[in-house]
């Protein structure tokens, strides 16, 4: 009888080393298959009177267009940084009721899987709507089938309004008030 319990003891033991690597091997999967996305954040200072806006890429998704500006081996250097900031003034811009707003570029950098773009608007008030054109990245063929997301985040205070960017749509429109 000892001698039974013992082999079930070692069978449950292969079925459990069997179950560990069967979780690893399904969650590497599942984190190879991440989306396609940019993410802007857009947030007011009212002490400055700024709206000051992050984009934030997935380093692969962000490589080919760094090949394309010239980045070797993805590296930022200050001539493949003015490229950036210039495609994305082409692919990014923000209006307010009143107008559009310049957006002065104040750097990027990697950061290890994501690149990271820095820019602001200085504003006299804080803007009731503003009218996003998003096309970051749509231009670049993607490495997966699903179709590239550009999420745009508007933070004022702790009030937060998002909205994924229809590629379709020349531009968006977020609004402060529901």
């Amino acid at each position: 009888m000892h001698r039974v319990h013992q082999g079930c003891r070692v069978l449950a033991g292969r079925y459990l080393a069997l179950l560990i690597l069967a979780a690893a091997a399904l969650c590497s999967w599942v984190h190879a298959h991440r989306l396609n996305y940019t993410a802007t954040e857009i947030v007011w200072q009212p002490d400055r009177r700024v709206l000051e806006i992050t984009h934030s890429v997935h380093l692969d998704d962000a490589l080919p267009l760094l090949a394309r500006l010239g980045a070797l081996d993805g590296e930022l250097d200050l001539p493949t940084t003015a490229r950036l900031m210039v495609y994305m003034d082409e692919r990014f811009g923000l209006a307010t009721p009143h107008g559009d707003l310049a957006l002065e570029p104040m750097g990027a950098h990697i950061d290890g899987d994501v690149l990271y773009v820095y820019r602001q608007s200085n504003r006299l008030t804080l803007p009731s709507a503003l009218r996003i054109h998003c096309q970051l990245l749509q231009d670049l063929p993607t490495t997966q089938s699903a179709a590239l997301v550009n999420q745009v985040n508007w933070r004022v205070g702790d009030l937060v309004r998002s909205l994924a960017c229809d590629p379709s749509k020349t531009h968006n429109q977020l609004r402060l008030s529901p």
